[in-house]
């Protein structure tokens, strides 16, 4: 598993962290397929897992998609990668909490939303784009 997503066990709280602080933790392949490496070992080998924390590393949760990934033509392993890795995150059997501050924007809001319960610091900043950039 890459140092794009932390795994940080703390007691009974797995803390996965999104780790791309330089580009305000925007979602691309290779972060998506480390985040679902992780989801995938917890929901294999739940034991000692009461609560998963899916946060971000930085200055925000996330920004959202990285828009540079797009334009360059980004290849997924499937189709509708991202949609599998979020849906396996919210059937975890076990409580799921999106800690969010800064950015949560478009992907980030969906990946957010996994989540059984989102706690959103003063500074979180909650948006849908899609629209505004045609998807």
């Amino acid at each position: 598993m890459t140092d794009l997503v932390l795994r940080e066990q703390r007691g009974a709280a797995v803390h996965l962290v999104l780790n791309r602080p330089d580009k305000l933790n925007s979602l691309n392949v290779p972060l998506f397929q480390a985040l679902d490496a992780h989801v995938r070992d917890i929901a294999a080998k739940p034991a000692g897992v009461a609560v998963l924390v899916v946060r971000g590393a930085g200055r925000c949760f996330s920004a959202g998609h990285d828009l540079g990934d797009i334009a360059a033509g980004e290849r997924l392993p499937e189709p509708n990668f991202q949609s599998k890795v979020i849906e396996r995150l919210a059937a975890l059997p076990l409580p799921v909490i999106s800690a969010v501050h800064g950015h949560c924007y478009t992907g980030a809001l969906e990946l957010a939303l996994a989540a059984d319960i989102i706690l959103a610091a003063e500074s979180a900043k909650f948006a849908d784009t899609h629209a505004r950039w045609a998807l």
